[in-house]
């Protein structure tokens, strides 16, 4: 999803360049974790159609049982820093 470019507000036909804003009140959020905040805080509906997020986080809010919110979130998990510890036998210390 990263890799999709987001559309700025000045290139939308939604946007009202002499009032400086969006026609239909909506906002556009640059990053991922300020698009997470604007979904939980306002919910989807206020996000703007163009934002690389929004879809993401309207499936995981109105469908969490459903598999694309589940490998989705498998994904997340995984990208978790995650320390393998391996124990050798015959290694004890003493020698």
């Amino acid at each position: 999803m990263a890799s999709e470019r987001r559309m700025s507000c000045w290139m939308c036909p939604r946007y009202d360049r002499a009032e400086r804003h969006c026609k239909d009140g909506k906002t556009n959020p640059k990053r991922k974790s300020e698009t997470k905040e604007v979904a939980e805080q306002l919910g989807v509906q206020s996000i703007c159609h163009y934002n690389p997020y929004r879809d993401l986080f309207a499936i995981r809010m109105y469908f969490p049982e459903s598999p694309m919110a589940k490998t989705v979130r498998r994904r997340s998990r995984r990208r978790g820093g995650v320390d393998v510890i391996e124990i050798l036998e015959g290694e004890s210390g003493n020698a």
